[in-house]
């Protein structure tokens, strides 16, 4: 009887647990490295030591994706991701013998070289379905339980405790339809969403996007060098012969790179057939990505990334052991070509949400691979109950408008960005003002502000209402009425984003060239295409100068009328947007962005001017070995008689001083910092921004030293310079031009930057010519 026991205790420790052979082996030399030792990432467990043949048997539970720790005296510290019951890790010795491997490296060549016919962009056209699951989880074994909790933080962490045996933090999933044809282009259709805690969807969290069939960044030709490579085995997947190639990172070159990993390469088509890596800087991220063939390409099975965060320490800083990640993984199927397309699957945008995509399980449930365990089922209602009790949907709803410079109150959003602001003409300016958002009407958003500003001491005020029409090309009406400041010579011709106005804030802090304007405004927009935005404007407005000016003699302080029609074009080829019920958003925001502008001012309704007015401007930016080079430029052309509010302002932001130090301030965006503001006018001009920085120069430790060097250049001319007096200014007919140097983020986003004049218009004083900024870096 006591056999029988025996072996059912035996079959059933060995259905339990699975032996696997861990192999540690030098780097270079191939030789065994004993006395490693292996610890589980999630909660430092000790899991066991090298012995004299470098092996390490571990009787544990199926370790698959799970992340190990591994450490040996005199060699590298490494993080790895466990895949097989027989698994080997190399490690590199702290000495670093740095020799090369011909073979390794002809291997990535290769694969690389190959990248475009592997690739199934290859293929006239094919599609496929997706499905991502989202996760952060924790190890409840790192929680301490407080029997007698006094502090909120006690009792969330008692929470904790009590959930995660049977739940995660979190889960989200969705489920996807991919096509693409050579000739029609690319579309992605979110077909079902579930998100734990969320009873309406936040449309910029389904925006990220999936690497899909790409190599991995750090896998380019001229990042190469800063890797060792090494060809370590042949072996068969997929029944076909595959190197396996193991690499480290031996000089870092940005502030974060994949520091080691596994590469698996098809010997035939030299493809990439599977890729596993880790990334350690002060989060730690692990990635895997499997291929496999058909119709001689390869295409992507799975992606796999785990990245280990701090969420638990935000929680509870008293419990600083414990240990939290989060798993993003895809799979892919339903792969075919061949397909019968037609163009109206492709009409529309890049990435669009079907009608009954949020929160349906039942459709989800069709694409799920693997289906849910039992715990990850059980986090939708917990997760639900705990967002109910602490009012967390409401709190990420106030929040998730942020990125585009506004806050979420019901059914108002509120603006943000522009609630203070500052300029030499106004002082410190306040205003409140918002729109109604989706929740109000689905059909229409009024908007409006009011604002007053401590020197002028003057009350601005504006109103409209935003008709959506035909919005399946995200066409808006818009009517719209202001009393209002702006800076002389900057009208604006194009929609500024968040960001970039309040870049476009700090422009005019020393700027006191102004005029008042009541204006009156009826637009039309809508996209074409996707990628463009065009839009039909009707303004009329009255222009009165608020400094010392005259226009063909007139008094100084004149009211001006003005009627104008105008086209704007907005061109970006390279950026791809996903259509929601609300609006579009930006998921793939590439440059170059172009920008047209046509503006007749008429002589009808008592309108002081007629004139043509054509406006050009460019954004650009190119990748090298060195770094990445910016250019902005812009160009401008005015055909007839019109103030100086209207003509081109020569882009300055200089402040008054005697001293360098005297003129020390903010650095601005686009703009000349050796020029002072209302300095330069013109009828016609061609000016241009050029930035170089960088790569991240590593200092010491973790500091890194950011160095940008800039060089901004313009020339114009002035049509009837005669109509122009009381102020003084010049006209660039010459060739203005500057240099500078940046050293940005040196205490948080701030850095200092130098700035000098050169050629017609260096004064032959070397103080003169020198500026020095603050300068700042926002949302890189």
């Amino acid at each position: 009887m006591k056999y029988i026991l025996f072996s059912v205790f035996f079959v059933f420790s060995f259905f339990c647990f699975s032996q696997i052979t861990i192999n540690v082996i030098d780097f270079d030399t191939n030789l065994p490295i004993s006395g490693a030792k292996i610890y589980l990432h999630t909660n430092n467990l000790l899991l066991g030591i090298s012995d004299a043949k470098g092996t390490i048997l571990l009787e544990t539970e199926k370790m698959e994706n799970e992340t190990v720790f591994v450490e040996a005296a005199k060699y590298m510290p490494k993080y790895e991701i466990i895949n097989e019951d027989y698994y080997t890790i190399y490690l590199e010795s702290k000495e670093q013998y740095k020799k090369k491997s011909s073979d390794a490296e002809s291997i990535i060549f290769q694969m690389i070289k190959k990248e475009k016919i592997n690739n199934p962009h290859a293929l006239e056209n094919y599609q496929y379905t997706s499905y991502t699951k989202f996760e952060i989880d924790a190890d409840s074994s790192s929680f301490h339980y407080i029997e007698t909790p006094k502090k909120k933080r006690e009792i969330i962490n008692n929470q904790i405790k009590t959930i995660l045996p049977y739940s995660m933090f979190f889960i989200a999933e969705r489920a996807m339809i991919h096509k693409y044809d050579k000739k029609l282009g690319e579309k992605n259709i979110i077909e079902a969403n579930n998100v734990s805690g969320l009873k309406k969807p936040i449309y910029e969290a389904l925006a990220k996007a999936l690497m899909m069939n790409e190599l991995p960044d750090f896998l380019e030709e001229k990042n190469l060098k800063f890797y060792r490579f090494k060809k370590v085995d042949s072996l068969e997947i997929n029944h076909r012969k595959t190197y396996k190639v193991v690499f480290y990172l031996k000089k870092q070159y940005n502030s974060i790179a994949a520091s080691n990993g596994t590469l698996f390469v098809d010997a035939e088509s030299y493809a990439l057939v599977r890729y596993i890596g880790t990334i350690k800087d002060n989060l730690t991220y692990f990635y895997k990505i499997e291929r496999e063939p058909h119709y001689g390409i390869w295409f992507t099975r799975s992606e796999y990334t785990k990245i280990f965060f701090p969420i638990t320490r935000i929680l509870n800083k008293n419990n600083p052991g414990a240990h939290s990640w989060a798993t993003i993984s895809t799979v892919y199927s339903k792969f075919k070509t061949m397909v019968s397309f037609t163009k109206k699957e492709f009409f529309g945008y890049n990435y669009e949400t079907e009608k009954d995509f949020w929160d349906n399980d039942k459709k989800i449930s069709l694409y799920r691979n693997p289906i849910l365990t039992r715990r990850e089922l059980n986090t939708y209602p917990t997760i639900d109950s705990l967002s109910q009790k602490y009012k967390l949907i409401k709190k990420i709803q106030f929040f998730s408008p942020i990125l585009n410079g506004e806050v979420k109150v019901g059914k108002i959003n509120f603006d943000l960005f522009n609630s203070v602001r500052f300029n030499d003409f106004e002082g410190l300016r306040f205003q409140f003002g918002g729109r109604t958002n989706y929740d109000f009407s689905k059909d229409f958003s009024v908007r409006s502000f009011a604002a007053w500003a401590t020197k002028d001491q003057q009350m601005k005020f504006g109103g409209g209402i935003d008709f959506f029409v035909n919005k399946i090309n995200n066409g808006k009406l818009c009517l719209f009425a202001e009393s209002d400041v702006n800076a002389a010579g900057k009208n604006r011709f194009r929609e500024y984003g968040a960001i970039e106005n309040i870049r476009d804030q700090t422009n005019n802090l020393s700027n006191n060239i102004y005029y008042r304007h009541e204006k009156g405004t009826l637009e039309y927009q809508q996209d074409f295409f996707d990628i463009f935005t065009a839009a039909i404007v009707t303004d009329y407005q009255k222009q009165k100068p608020v400094f010392n000016y005259s226009y063909k003699g007139n008094p100084t302080y004149t009211k001006y009328d003005q009627f104008a029609t105008s086209l704007r074009i907005k061109f970006t080829p390279f950026v791809k947007y996903m259509k929601t019920p609300i609006d579009k958003i930006a998921i793939e925001d590439n440059l170059p962005y172009f920008f047209f502008n046509y503006t007749r001012s008429w002589n009808a309704f008592s309108s002081d001017f007629e004139y043509n007015k054509i406006d050009l401007t460019s954004f650009l930016k190119w990748e090298n070995s060195l770094g990445n080079t910016k250019i902005t430029a812009n160009a401008g052309y005015i055909s007839g008689k019109t103030t100086l509010l209207n003509l081109y302002e020569g882009f300055g932001v200089v402040k008054n001083g005697s001293t360098v130090w005297g003129r020390f301030e903010l650095k601005g965006y686009n703009t000349f910092e050796t020029i002072h503001p209302g300095s330069f006018f013109a009828s016609q001009y061609t000016a241009f921004f050029l930035s170089h920085t960088f790569k991240d120069l590593r200092v010491f430790g973790h500091k890194y030293l950011y160095i940008t060097i800039v060089y901004n250049g313009m020339i114009g001319n002035l049509e009837h310079r005669e109509l122009h007096s009381e102020h003084k200014f010049s006209v660039p007919e010459k060739y203005y031009q500057e240099v500078g140097i940046e050293f940005n983020k040196l205490i948080s986003i701030f850095g200092i930057g130098a700035y000098y004049r050169l050629g017609t218009y260096h004064t032959g004083n070397f103080d003169n010519n020198l500026y020095l900024k603050l300068t700042y870096t926002l949302f890189k």
